[in-house]
């Protein structure tokens, strides 16, 4: 998964202005130059949980010891 292209807080705003009655889903994409459906996938993980669904992005969340034992697995040929 990439990097994100905005802070953690920027998210946050768009799902806190339209969980306040600020704008719909519609109205608000076009104000931030993205989909509709995203702004309501976004509310929807924002509910469940919080920020942090925009703090934790792709791998990041794994240690390094996890990472390592999945490449030597993949390497012995016990994973694909």
């Amino acid at each position: 998964m990439p990097q994100r292209k905005h802070p953690p807080e920027w998210y946050e705003e768009i799902c806190l202005r339209y969980l306040n009655g600020e704008g719909r889903y519609k109205s608000l994409a076009k104000e931030y130059g993205i989909g509709h459906t995203r702004v309501e996938e976004w509310v929807m993980r924002y509910r469940q949980n919080g920020i942090s669904t925009f703090t934790n992005v792709g791998n990041r969340t794994y240690s390094a010891e996890f990472k390592r034992k999945c490449v030597e697995e993949y390497l012995a040929g016990e994973a694909s």
